[in-house]
């Protein structure tokens, strides 16, 4: 019974994480982009595997919120690849990794003004 609770704990998304990604992305701006596109693209083509879905929110999470003050030139870059792979992502939403984007979102527009949020929006309703 223990271990199962334990397993439950670790199956959650990971604010500490997103903040790890959050920072990087703040100190580095796009620098690391390199690195991360490729792991982020397999991790969330990973629709059927829900650990790889919540590493790929975390991920996200954080290089969205870690991108709030690059330049204009960098965001459009960062979006034009961003937005693919999260309607690729959002379309194979299981059950089993709602959750994760649920969180992801959330992560996203907290403690953000209505225009982020609304500029936020606007990709899912395009």
């Amino acid at each position: 019974m223990s271990q199962e609770l334990a397993r439950d704990k670790d199956d959650v998304f990971s604010t500490v994480n997103a903040n790890l990604f959050k920072s990087i992305f703040q100190i580095y701006e796009d620098q690391a982009l390199d690195v991360f596109k490729p792991e982020v693209n397999a991790l969330s083509s990973a629709s059927e595997e829900k650990n790889k879905q919540r590493a790929a929110a975390e991920m996200l999470a954080g290089l969205v919120r870690g991108s709030k003050h690059w330049d204009v030139g960098k965001l459009d870059t960062l979006w034009v690849w961003l937005i693919p792979i999260l309607e690729k992502t959002f379309n194979a939403i299981t059950p089993d990794s709602l959750i994760y984007w649920d969180k992801f979102l959330g992560y996203c527009l907290v403690s953000r003004t209505v225009v982020s949020c609304v500029l936020l929006s606007m990709f899912f309703w395009l």
